[in-house]
């Protein structure tokens, strides 16, 4: 069981990092279409979950309960899964700036 959160749980970073590299990439080239409104939900939806977890991803708070708080959640280096919600929200703060010098432009 836990290696199945624990792969759901790398699957959903990846495929929001996947959505936060494609909508930097879409706001720099001006591209629309589907997967952009794709890319804003799911991230819609995981700052959500995030803010309502007060900025604690909920599937941590699930493995900490479940195992330990010492048990790793996700399938990432250790290097990595310390700093992936602050990359993220790094890289979605470089997403709205590229769209907003892009509009500004």
């Amino acid at each position: 069981m836990l290696f199945f959160i624990q792969l759901l749980h790398s699957i959903i970073a990846v495929f929001n990092f996947v959505c936060l590299f494609y909508m930097i990439w879409a706001h720099w080239t001006g591209r629309k279409g589907v997967f952009i409104t794709v890319c804003y939900w799911a991230l819609a939806i995981e700052s959500i979950s995030v803010l309502a977890f007060k900025f604690t991803c909920p599937i941590s708070i699930l493995v900490a309960r479940l195992w330990s708080p010492q048990t790793p959640n996700i399938l990432f280096p250790v290097y990595i899964s310390q700093y992936y919600l602050e990359i993220g929200t790094g890289l979605l703060i470089i997403a709205i700036a590229v769209k907003i010098f892009r509009r500004n432009r």
